[in-house]
């Protein structure tokens, strides 16, 4: 059911928790609290690698390096050619369009960068020794320049409407930057040996060119360009050649900052594992900031983000292959002050409005292919939350009723209705719609279903699982963006007075773990899922367990593992049957707790200080000591 007007009789129910919510809400503490969330992975050509985001269509242009796997320039079965694709932003859900595909190889190693000339709607794209111009409303090729040699990279200024390139002909031969009015040639200047990344920017009564170069083929000998060029001939006042960090990558600018001493340009650095800054007056660079990366896995990708109203750079993004991106304060000594995970090794990096970024996600941890743009969205909040998601109980006179709050929605469970999403339905900003009176409030229905609900709802951020239990069912639903889907439901063999679920982080081999329980008085049934999928099953009319957890030992057996009051069990799953094997041990006083050391369970006794190790995964519940020893070992195993 899409978004819609609710009937009166809905609508006073959703006002009633709004306003209960409202009132939960501004009881919290306020407190500032933004962060960074992947929320949506979007497949893409193979190694997506620099994106252009169209301000008037507000669609996401992804290019593509496409793959050599073996290294032999030659196509063979299962490689990829360079691809060009479209992600319409305006979309609720989001999927790529493939435009074109290249010829093999044609996309430039060292620094591929288009450029977009939004105004006049057309692209212009490095392809081999061309340049290749489309259109940016229906995609068709217009023209095409011949540059002579491979181009790296090409950048346009819509205020001289100049396209300017960076050219490499054969290995360790000086390159040229090349500048064209339309497609005639009308400047040229000698540059380094293998140019890159290039940029033409207007800087009051001049302009500046600025380019990089590695050097040789290795990166070892790098330079950055800066001529400051008269804009009516070109004519150069004077031509720079500075150091700059091994294997330089990207060079972006401040033409309109206003905080730095003038026009600052920036430089990452994958082998120096920096960012040097240049300015426009001093023939220097200043000091490099540095990234925190290290090995083969350094600074990739950035942009500046800028105050809107001073045009101070605030913060500068960058993406690194240590499988991730980081966020620089340019205003406070230029440390990094967040590491946001991505799900590969990211290369492009955009921002699109004030809550989203794009990243692209060109290899996986392994250096291989990846077709992953990953989405991020800034959750901005007036309060503190937990974790990723903020949970709230909202009394009911049907009871089951909770809510739980995402990075950009309220969502309403009611067992006996379903699960509705409550945003402002139009712009998703990260923002808290109840807390601000602009927004319009919407309600989307994700879920239908009427059941007599007795447990609280629990869900699990980590894996944007939710479960439901009723009388007789277990319900396992996945939380999508704007979705929500029912995994399975499982039936119970009693009625359950409560629900606990537990979640593993993923093992070496990618697996999610996470284990849900119900239980009552002398009943225990629990469920163990691999990932979306059910592994296995148990149930016992033993006593409830107080506090338990699980492990898995190389044979892919699991052991649910507790303790209640007086002594402790275990039950065992097997792969796909609901089988189960208990074993107890007795002997312990009140105020027992446990921890899970790899194979061993220490259970302690806060007052006599007593540890028992137990092999967690072996054949039976084998006690392996019982000893007085020091408090602190039992913090030992908790650190």
């Amino acid at each position: 059911m899409g978004i819609n007007m609710l009937d009166n009789n809905r609508m006073s129910k959703k006002l009633v928790l709004l306003l209960l919510l409202i009132t939960i809400v501004a009881s919290m503490p306020a407190m500032a609290f933004d962060k960074w969330t992947s929320i949506n992975q979007v497949e893409t050509g193979v190694e997506p690698h620099f994106l252009i985001h169209d301000t008037e269509t507000n669609k996401l242009h992804v290019f593509c390096c496409g793959v050599d796997i073996n290294w032999n320039f030659t196509y063979d079965e299962g490689e990829a050619y360079p691809s060009w694709c479209v992600i319409d932003l305006n979309s609720k859900t989001l999927s790529s369009t493939e435009i074109t595909e290249f010829d093999f190889l044609s996309f430039s190693m060292t620094g591929f960068r288009p450029a977009a000339d939004i105004k006049n709607r057309k692209i212009y794209i490095p392809n081999g020794q061309f340049i290749s111009i489309f259109s940016l409303d229906d995609y068709s090729k217009i023209d095409e320049i011949d540059a002579g040699s491979t181009v790296a990279a090409v950048d346009y200024n819509a205020e001289r409407d100049l396209l300017v390139a960076s050219v490499n002909p054969i290995a360790d031969e000086e390159g040229k930057i090349l500048f064209y009015k339309g497609t005639d040639q009308v400047g040229e200047f000698s540059a380094g040996i293998y140019t890159k990344d290039v940029r033409y920017d207007n800087v009051g009564d001049v302009d500046v060119l600025s380019f990089i170069c590695d050097g040789n083929l290795y990166g070892t000998e790098p330079s950055f360009h800066k001529y400051i060029l008269d804009p009516e001939d070109l004519l150069s006042f004077s031509h720079e050649i500075l150091n700059t960090g091994f294997t330089p990558n990207h060079l972006v600018a401040n033409p309109d900052a206003t905080d730095e001493p003038d026009y600052t340009s920036f430089v990452a650095s994958n082998g120096s594992h920096n960012i040097m800054p240049y300015y426009l007056s001093i023939e220097m660079a200043a000091m490099p900031i540095y990234t925190g990366t290290n090995g083969w896995d350094g600074a990739r990708q950035m942009f500046l983000s800028s105050n809107e109203k001073s045009k101070k750079i605030d913060e500068i993004y960058v993406t690194s292959y240590s499988g991730d991106f980081r966020i620089i304060d340019h205003q406070n000594g230029n440390e990094v002050i967040d590491i946001i995970p991505t799900a590969g090794k990211p290369e492009g990096i955009i921002k699109v409005g004030e809550h989203q970024i794009f990243v692209a996600n060109q290899l996986d941890d392994f250096y291989g292919p990846m077709n992953i743009i990953e989405v991020f969205e800034k959750r901005e909040f007036p309060h503190q939350v937990k974790e990723d998601y903020q949970y709230y109980d909202v009394p009911h006179d049907n009871g089951g009723i909770s809510i739980f709050q995402t990075l950009n929605a309220f969502y309403v469970v009611n067992p006996q209705e379903g699960i509705s999403m409550i945003t402002d339905g139009v712009a998703y900003t990260g923002k808290t719609p109840l807390l601000d009176p602009d927004y319009q409030l919407a309600s989307e229905t994700l879920l239908e279903f009427n059941i007599d609900a007795v447990c609280k709802p629990e869900f699990l951020p980590e894996s944007n699982h939710l479960f439901i239990a009723s009388a007789d069912t277990l319900y396992n639903i996945k939380i999508e963006y704007r979705k929500a889907t029912i995994l399975h439901k499982l039936s119970l063999s009693f009625t359950p007075e409560r629900l606990s679920v537990q979640y593993d982080e993923t093992d070496e081999f990618g697996q999610i773990y996470s284990v849900a329980s119900v239980f009552n008085a002398d009943s225990i049934q629990s469920f163990l899922f691999l990932n979306d999928g059910l592994y296995g099953g148990t149930s016992s009319e033993k006593v409830e367990l107080n506090t338990w957890k699980y492990v898995k030992n190389d044979s892919f057996i699991f052991r649910l593992l507790g303790i209640n009051d007086n002594s402790a069990m275990s039950i065992q799953f097997v792969e796909n049957e609901t089988y189960e094997e208990l074993d107890t041990l007795d002997g312990f006083s009140f105020n027992t707790d446990i921890a899970l050391i790899d194979t061993i369970l220490y259970i302690t006794d806060y007052t006599s200080r007593l540890i028992v190790g137990v092999n967690a995964i072996s054949g039976n519940f084998e006690e392996l000591f019982r000893n007085h020893i020091p408090i602190s070992f039992y913090w030992w195993c908790y650190r």
